[in-house]
């Protein structure tokens, strides 16, 4: 992923929100291997990145659940604007991505992939480019599968004491000259799994706009989000650390369990997820 050239969009505001039920989920192994690679970014002051893929489960009232559990080894660090400013994927990412959807191809389930990367304290850090909408828009006409993009980045107010995590899910894509542009979609509802229990990753009311650069995109009939404010977003963020509006720490909930089934259990909802069992092991040693 490319540095931040233009910022046109805030992924909050601009971007309308699935909200509801709609839910993603992050496997125990998986998530420990996001929080390290935002833990180096903190350390190094450099971004990371990774892949990673999963599967839908659609709940009985219809809502978009998704689960990863593979994540691939880290990106290539690479300079922009700044240093250590991007992130690219290597050749052996895109061979770890391809080799597990080929094992989700022969036991004919559904592929999801997800683009994690993360940004440091550098330009406009707290927001998603333009560049970052057009590389997901891509994958999904490439891959013709359920594609996401994630970010990890600084808070504008407590810089490295909290870790805004933003989630877009991609739909429609299309190719405009060599631009990659679609549909785009916030899920704002981020839980992971640890032991058999499920948590629901701590969130705050964002108060305000993020940055944007003065040169935009919006007028463009091209435009990288097709979408743009169809209908509201959410201010609602989840985040690691502190509550920007109050300094109190974020505070994750205990919201379900694992059965013995390997079902994703969450009472209060009366919602049972039932994922298709994939052991998977890849080239970090994170499996199921």
């Amino acid at each position: 992923m490319a540095d931040i050239q233009t910022v046109s969009y805030d992924q909050f505001t601009d971007i309308p929100s699935l909200g509801g039920e709609s839910k993603i989920i992050f496997s125990e192994k998986v998530y420990k291997y996001l929080n390290s690679l935002i833990n180096e970014t903190k350390i190094e002051n450099a971004e990371k990145g990774c892949y990673l893929v999963g599967r839908k489960s659609i709940s009985e009232d219809g809502a978009l659940c998704f689960y990863f559990d593979f994540c691939s080894s880290k990106f290539q660090t690479t300079n922009g604007n700044y240093e250590n400013s991007g992130v690219l994927p290597t050749d052996n990412n895109k061979l770890e991505l391809i080799g597990e959807l080929e094992k989700y191809n022969s036991l004919g389930i559904g592929a999801c992939i997800m683009h994690f990367h993360t940004h440091n304290l550098n330009g406009i850090y707290s927001s998603l480019s333009d560049q970052d909408y057009g590389v997901y828009a891509t994958m999904k006409h490439q891959f013709k599968c359920e594609i996401f993009g994630m970010l990890a980045a600084p808070n504008k107010t407590l810089n490295n004491d909290t870790t805004e995590l933003s989630i877009l899910y991609c739909t429609d894509p299309k190719i405009v000259g060599n631009r990659g542009c679609a549909s785009f979609y916030s899920i704002p509802n981020i839980y992971y799994c640890s032991g058999n229990q499920i948590y629901k990753i701590g969130s705050f009311h964002k108060i305000g706009l993020s940055a944007k650069t003065r040169i935009t995109e919006l007028s463009r009939s091209d435009r990288f989000v097709q979408n743009y404010r169809e209908w509201p977003g959410t201010n609602l963020v989840s985040g690691i650390g502190k509550n920007p509006t109050n300094n109190i720490p974020l505070i994750d909930e205990n919201v379900g369990y694992i059965d013995a089934n390997n079902n994703l259990c969450f009472p209060n909802e009366n919602l049972t997820l039932e994922i298709p069992n994939i052991q998977i092991t890849n080239s970090v040693g994170y499996y199921r």
